[in-house]
């Protein structure tokens, strides 16, 4: 999966195998939409689909959220809340849990095998089995820290533990009109 735009983001992405295959599977065809969307949230990593139909702009919103839940369907994309806005899709086989920094709004990629721990005792002790691609962790971030502490920080953790292996997504999400 490659995060650099195409050389000539003018023309179509060319038509994924695997979502061809999926697509008719389900006697569905492949579009020239379909496969924008879906190259277009590989691309971006994490999109709502209003920054989808802004980066896309033939492509109506419409058709956007037709699509995403199609493509989610089919297996090729997830989705999460970040927050109070709405969803946010990544391709399927990017599995991380988020991080979101509650003064700032910084949203983290984090291993998912954090909680595995936490996956194994909820099934162990209550039988719920964990959904790791809805798995968002809510809380503070380093620099909001040092600048004032949250109102229901847990104490410290050791920085081995408190600092994510992730990556930071460089920009905010938007926290409007979740229904979650």
């Amino acid at each position: 999966m490659s995060t650099d735009a195409h050389p000539h983001d003018d023309q179509p992405p060319v038509a994924d195998d695997e979502l061809s295959r999926r697509l008719r599977a389900r006697g569905l065809r492949m579009t020239e939409q379909r496969a924008q969307v879906l190259e277009t949230v590989r691309r971006l990593e994490h999109a709502t689909p209003d920054q989808l139909s802004e980066t896309l702009p033939d492509v109506d919103l419409a058709t956007v959220y037709r699509t995403l839940e199609l493509l989610e369907e089919i297996g090729l994309v997830r989705h999460t809340h970040l927050g109070h806005g709405p969803a946010s899709y990544r391709p399927a086989e990017d599995d991380h849990i988020h991080v979101v920094c509650h003064s700032c709004g910084a949203v983290l990629d984090a291993p998912a095998d954090l909680v595995d721990a936490l996956a194994r005792r909820l099934q162990s002790e209550q039988g719920f089995a964990l959904d790791r691609a809805h798995f968002t962790v809510f809380g503070q971030c380093r620099n909001c820290q040092s600048s004032e502490p949250a109102p229901n920080a847990s104490p410290a953790l050791p920085p081995s533990a408190s600092t994510p292996q992730g990556h930071s997504h460089g920009n905010k999400h938007s926290h409007e009109g979740d229904s979650h």
